[in-house]
């Protein structure tokens, strides 16, 4: 990879950028509060979300997305963004997706295609959701299908920090945590056989839509 293209992966994954992804935990939040995750079982419960949620969900829809880019299709990016709304059953996550994609968004503008799609956000003609609109910056610059590996390390990282900020783990124990979940990523499925498999979570998010003492948005 390009160093500038390189670089710019490095820049969208950093928490210093400011697409709001360090402020959900993604039910995290939750589970701590009901007692369900702790030290003891952070590893298996951050795994559980990368096998079942994002790579068997999110990395389908932002390779497909990815692909209705390259060919210039906006009302497949339309369908596709739509399609990730709307399949994650907690209002919670969807308005977490939506408000990351809608701040990411504020990147796009150096096509004709993102231009396109950045008016339909505006317009509420679709919600703007993070695998897609990540797909539509990642042609934008330069990354393309590498941004991949920013879209796992995101959400990855909203998990973990949020972990060690409620202080269930210590910033050492996240790293071996992260170390240790890397190294079992799963194949994803092919687009049109995506799924998300985390019943619990979808519950535990659902709890926190109504938790009124939260330090995260999801």
């Amino acid at each position: 990879m390009h160093t500038n293209a390189l670089m710019n992966l490095l820049r969208i994954s950093d928490s210093f950028f400011p697409i709001g992804s360090f402020t959900a935990s993604q039910g995290a939040e939750q589970f701590v509060a009901d007692g369900i995750i702790d030290n003891g079982n952070a590893e298996e419960f951050i795994s559980a979300y990368l096998r079942n949620v994002w790579v068997s969900f999110e990395v389908p829809i932002f390779r497909e997305s990815l692909s209705a880019v390259m060919s210039d299709d906006l009302t497949r990016l339309l369908e596709i963004d739509n399609l990730c709304y709307v399949s994650k059953l907690s209002e919670e996550s969807r308005t977490a997706s939506a408000k990351i994609g809608n701040n990411l968004s504020a990147m796009l503008g150096n096509s004709e295609l993102e231009r396109a799609f950045f008016n339909e956000i505006c317009s509420g003609s679709t919600p703007g959701t993070y695998p897609v609109v990540l797909a539509l910056i990642s042609s934008g610059l330069g990354i393309g299908e590498s941004a991949e590996a920013s879209l796992l390390y995101v959400n990855l990282m909203e998990v973990a920090a949020a972990m060690v900020r409620m202080g269930e783990i210590d910033y050492m124990e996240a790293q071996n945590i992260i170390k240790n979940v890397l190294k079992k990523i799963p194949k994803a499925p092919s687009f049109g056989e995506e799924y998300q498999s985390f019943p619990l979570a979808d519950i535990e998010s659902m709890r926190h839509e109504n938790n009124n003492c939260r330090m995260f948005m999801s």
